[in-house]
């Protein structure tokens, strides 16, 4: 079990009004659930302790990281879906506690508006999550 998230602040749920402590996960689905969110919402060098861990959302000039490196945000190549699809196929795939992936994307190139849909099963227990929309 993990610490409860709140699922409008992210922070630590507290119950309400902050008056029930800190929040256990109900269950592994929720725990998942957080995790799995957590690690898709970081950007690549915002964590403090590992620079090199998250995705590679947008360029951040104040850190220095390999020149070729592709990010996802601005990038106008030919195959941008396919790139960002495969990126977040195998950054998911990488977490330790995902056991297998199901995803689909869908990309307009003339609006540049990427949706990607999945599924993963973590520990044998299925999560599917909402549409995940970039303006890329």
């Amino acid at each position: 079990m993990d610490f409860l998230l709140s699922t409008l602040t992210g922070d630590l749920d507290f119950g309400v009004d902050n008056a029930d402590g800190l929040q256990l996960t109900p269950d592994y689905r929720t725990e998942a659930e957080q995790r799995l969110a957590q690690a898709l919402s970081l950007n690549l060098t915002e964590w403090f302790a590992d620079i090199t861990k998250g995705l590679p959302y947008i360029y951040n000039q104040k850190e220095s990281l390999e020149s070729n490196l592709r990010y996802f945000l601005g990038d106008k190549s030919p195959n941008a879906g396919q790139f960002v699809s495969s990126a977040l196929d195998k950054y998911i795939v990488e977490l330790p506690f995902i056991t297998s992936l199901k995803s689909s994307y869908k990309f307009n190139e003339s609006s540049r508006v990427f949706t990607y849909t999945f599924s993963a099963i973590a520990n044998g227990v299925e999560i599917t999550f909402p549409s995940i929309t970039l303006n890329i």
